[in-house]
């Protein structure tokens, strides 16, 4: 038992002496990246000037943020009308206005497309009006920054699920990148979260995409939101933010008065990615 404790205590100290160490190496991130998961713009509730404060919050507290990543549901279609639906991207195109010079990369939610079954025939129905709008080149691509790759997934597929064409291509993209870059990829719906196993909320096939991810060493972290939850994981090597959401009970007050939803208050997160592959996570309720 002594000679245990001895090793236990030994193997303490060389950690705690090992953090500092690393610390100071890394001390500058690579980016750090201000992530807006389900923003839900509505005509009600006052939710754009509230984003709007919540906007001019991140610029005066985080001057030191390269870009931003919104993970869906930008806005919230109620697929009510066409006129409806310009006014939803009207709003978030004054955001977008707003945030500048940060740039937004964006993947889609279930909340963005306008599936008004009675505008099938119209330019309107469909994912490609909302990938117009969020400024997406496809509805899955991906993009280089520095020692990064970025990868947007579209989860909105048969029930939150990615498409065989997808998968394809996600393989392709990783395989190519092998020995080169950090991988970190971005979706609507969670692949690993605490709070999907609590509250629902999984993309379909999250056990495939785990697998997928866990056979290259390069992924290094994921990002989304749709749950409306705050949560983090790790799991065969990739650290899973699940990023709560800007707009917390749907900018709505709550069963408990306070905007938030399942325990969750409404905010954003910033994310510090570094060149070794490590990042951090950190969740800032806005009070908006």
């Amino acid at each position: 038992m002594k000679n245990f404790l001895s090793i236990s205590l030994v193997t303490l100290c060389l950690a705690a002496m090992q953090v500092p160490v690393y610390a100071q190496k890394e001390s500058k991130p690579e980016f750090e990246i201000v992530h807006f998961a389900d923003i839900h713009l509505r005509t009600q509730f006052n939710s754009f000037d509230r984003f709007l404060q919540t906007i001019d919050q991140v610029k005066k507290n985080y001057p030191g943020v390269d870009f931003a990543i919104n993970t869906g549901d930008a806005v919230d279609n109620p697929d009510r009308s066409r006129l409806h639906v310009d006014s939803l991207w009207t709003l978030w195109h004054k955001s977008t206005k707003a945030l500048a010079p940060l740039k937004v990369y964006s993947c889609l939610g279930n909340h963005d497309p306008y599936l008004n079954k009675k505008e099938k025939d119209s330019s309107y129905y469909g994912k490609g009006y909302a990938v117009t709008h969020l400024g997406m080149p496809l509805r899955y691509y991906s993009f280089t920054k520095g020692n990064w790759l970025f990868v947007a997934l579209d989860a909105c597929n048969n029930t939150d699920a990615t498409d065989a064409e997808q998968r394809e291509w996600l393989s392709q993209q990783l395989q190519q990148n092998r020995g080169k870059r950090n991988v970190l990829l971005f979706l609507h719906a969670p692949i690993v979260s605490p709070g999907a196993a609590y509250n629902g909320g999984y993309i379909d096939n999250e056990k495939s995409l785990v697998d997928t991810l866990a056979n290259y060493k390069e992924v290094k972290c994921v990002l989304s939101g749709h749950t409306h939850i705050n949560d983090q994981a790790f799991l065969k090597g990739v650290r899973y933010y699940n990023g709560g959401s800007v707009s917390g009970y749907w900018w709505e007050k709550g069963p408990q008065g306070d905007g938030a939803y399942r325990g969750s208050k409404a905010g954003y997160g910033i994310l510090k990615l570094y060149k070794s592959g490590d990042s951090s996570y950190e969740f800032i309720e806005h009070g908006k």
